[in-house]
């Protein structure tokens, strides 16, 4: 088993069963570091985008629950 965007997914393959999943899936990411080593920019920065995007995609999860799209 695995999980595939729908993209991906060809109706016609033979053997194969695809299930769509109505809820939104989620993973728990963590960036593991050496405290005391040091971290590069692009390093730091790519950690900073990644917590300012899960900060926005809950916003936006939340609005849609509410039925508003706008930010």
């Amino acid at each position: 088993m695995t999980v595939v965007p729908k993209m991906v997914a060809q109706e016609d393959r033979n053997g194969v069963i695809y299930l769509h999943i109505d809820s939104c899936p989620t993973r728990t990411l963590v960036f593991a570091y050496v405290e005391e080593r040091y971290l590069t920019k692009a390093a730091q920065a790519f950690m900073d985008l990644y917590q300012n995007e899960g900060k926005l995609n809950k916003r936006l999860i939340k609005r849609k629950k509410q039925g508003s799209t706008l930010l």
